[in-house]
């Protein structure tokens, strides 16, 4: 039990996480060398390390066979361990467990607003804002999957934003701590502290407080803009955008922020979210 996911659907702020873990270890952030990445998702590795060419298995077959391959990979790892996914915690129907106890000392889940999900998610994929909206409430929806080719990176099982948000929160097979992009954004200090405590990690305010400033939006941005950025895809413009909460009021139509409350209203009023968006509808 030696990896702490750090879990979200996608443009939820997992990349903001993994550079503020950057700078907490390593004193500094180069976004191009962010630790906690997608190691798991290699296909590469998986084929190294599981003696099988996943290119000929089913999807349904590599996803039976991932809870394995994270066992096998925690055994050689020593804790704590950060590592990213994107994947839902269970397929939606329930079958394949990819995140099995043996390899999981935790989970640090990251949500944000479904309404700025949207909005950043659209921009990142370079397509329609409701093209996004119907692909955040399909529940086979996947990444790194096509019909046309092979990823060198494994399939991920996104289910709908609801269904990505319940499966790690109401799993109770590793303990999961819930932390949201509008709490990072408001209290960066007390979030990310409490992110380094579940992880049973020594807190030193000074280191803190430098790996905050070190991972600001506005450095990350300078450095894309300077450099470029390797996981930002080919046909966005860039990957840091705008890194605020509520940008969703200026960027949806009431058609859209309607049609995200009825996909997804129950877990929004779970996480505080869905208040917000009825009184904008009721008084834009």
């Amino acid at each position: 039990m030696t990896i702490t996911w750090l879990a979200s659907y996608p443009k939820s702020g997992n990349t903001w996480m993994r550079a503020f873990l950057t700078a907490w270890q390593a004193g500094a952030v180069d976004i191009n060398g962010l630790h906690a990445g997608s190691v798991m998702n290699s296909r590469h590795l998986f084929d190294e390390e599981m003696g099988l060419a996943s290119s000929d298995l089913s999807l349904a077959e590599l996803f039976r066979l991932r809870g394995g391959f994270h066992i096998r990979m925690a055994a050689s790892m020593r804790a704590p361990c950060f590592v990213k996914t994107h994947d839902a915690f269970r397929l939606p129907g329930g079958e394949a467990c990819l995140f099995p106890a043996g390899a999981s000392a935790g989970c640090v889940y990251i949500v944000r607003n479904p309404l700025d999900v949207a909005v950043s998610f659209a921009h990142h994929e370079a397509r329609s804002i409701d093209w996004t909206i119907e692909r955040m409430a399909d529940p086979d929806a996947r990444l790194n999957w096509w019909s046309s080719g092979i990823s060198p990176s494994l399939p991920e099982a996104l289910s709908t934003w609801s269904g990505h948000v319940t499966s790690w929160l109401d799993q109770t097979l590793v303990p999961v701590h819930p932390v949201s992009y509008e709490a990072m954004s408001r209290n960066p200090r007390a979030a990310f502290a409490g992110v380094l405590r579940f992880a049973g990690l020594e807190v030193d305010e000074g280191v803190l407080d430098a790996a905050i400033a070190a991972s600001r939006f506005e450095v990350l941005r300078d450095q894309e803009a300077a450099a470029g950025f390797g996981e930002k895809t080919q046909t966005s413009e860039s990957f840091f955008r705008q890194g605020r909460a509520g940008g969703w009021r200026d960027a949806l139509t009431r058609d859209q922020i309607a049609r995200i409350v009825e996909d997804h209203g129950p877990v929004m009023a779970r996480l505080g979210y869905l208040d917000e968006a009825r009184t904008f509808l009721d008084h834009p």
